[in-house]
């Protein structure tokens, strides 16, 4: 992300039609720090994450990153919506979008559990915002 800087879309999937579950291959949530931090016109992100792997620390001293409006996160696996909604709430104040294209071979439990976890984190976004809003 630091070659980047002017970088306002980026679409970085990777598609793999039989996945191991064994081999977490996908960025994980801490790779958005990269983003946040060296892509300040970045507005739209579309990228598949490993959202069960939540960073052990953040650093305060940068300043969220405030382009960021639209999160496409594919068919992303995850595991505690509440973290995963504050955390994002920390970097990307201004997300109001989080979409999940399916085009991912699951089976429908699967795909019905990450799909019932990520509209929580779109429910909690808006009110993780408002209280980064109060704490700044």
């Amino acid at each position: 992300a630091r070659a980047w800087p002017r970088l306002g879309s980026l679409m970085l999937y990777s598609f793999d039609p039989e996945p191991n579950p064994f081999l977490p291959l996908r960025p994980t949530l801490a790779s958005l720090y990269s983003f946040a931090q060296h892509c300040p016109r970045l507005h739209s992100l579309e990228i598949m994450l490993d959202a069960r792997v939540l960073p052990i620390t953040h650093d305060t001293s940068q300043p969220p990153q405030g382009q960021v409006a639209a999160l496409r996160i594919g068919h992303s696996p995850i595991f505690r919506p509440s973290a995963v909604a504050r955390f994002l709430s920390d970097i990307f104040p201004n997300l109001v979008t989080i979409a999940r294209p399916v085009f991912y071979k699951a089976t429908p439990e699967e795909m019905a559990i990450r799909d019932r976890r990520w509209t929580k984190v779109k429910g909690l976004l808006p009110e993780f915002v408002a209280v980064r809003e109060e704490e700044r």
